[in-house]
């Protein structure tokens, strides 16, 4: 996949009916992609000798780049805008995920099922209550919805 990005980022031509500007995204866009895989491959030696799963690493990595585009530099102007960006953002999430599952058992998931449903349960209740709690405390004479729309808005 990496010859294929080098290979069209070095100067492989836009295909007619684009103009220059798409081609230059295009390529800044590849770039940026081939960085990011390579910035992940980098740190994965740190993320086996810590133990780590490669997963995190990747989202470490989109972190990572996500706080510089945050930043306000220069190199993230044009793709941010884009709507290819979103789209492989989202393919991306999907990659992740289908990924993280790919590790896990059955087995697994039976010896820690009770568990993930005590946290699961527990993240959403405890930030609901929490929420509608201090929404009450703060605007005692607003309406129950506003009270619950704020625990809701929490979790």
């Amino acid at each position: 996949m990496f010859n294929v990005l080098l290979a069209y980022s070095s100067g492989v031509p836009a295909p007619a009916e684009s103009t220059s500007a798409e081609h230059g995204f295009q390529t800044e866009f590849f770039l940026f992609g081939a960085f990011a895989i390579f910035t992940a491959t980098l740190l994965e030696p740190v993320a086996k000798r810590l133990k780590l799963p490669f997963v995190l690493t990747r989202l470490f990595v989109g972190l990572l780049f996500a706080l510089a585009a945050l930043s306000g530099l220069d190199m993230f102007e044009q793709i941010l805008g884009h709507p290819a960006t979103k789209m492989v953002g989202l393919l991306g999430i999907a990659v992740v995920v289908f990924g993280a599952g790919r590790h896990v058992t059955i087995e697994e998931l039976r010896n820690v099922g009770s568990t993930a449903l005590v946290v699961a349960v527990s993240g959403i209740i405890g930030p609901l209550v929490l929420g509608y709690l201090v929404s009450l405390a703060m605007f005692p004479e607003q309406s129950q919805l506003l009270h619950l729309f704020f625990g809701a808005a929490i979790t």
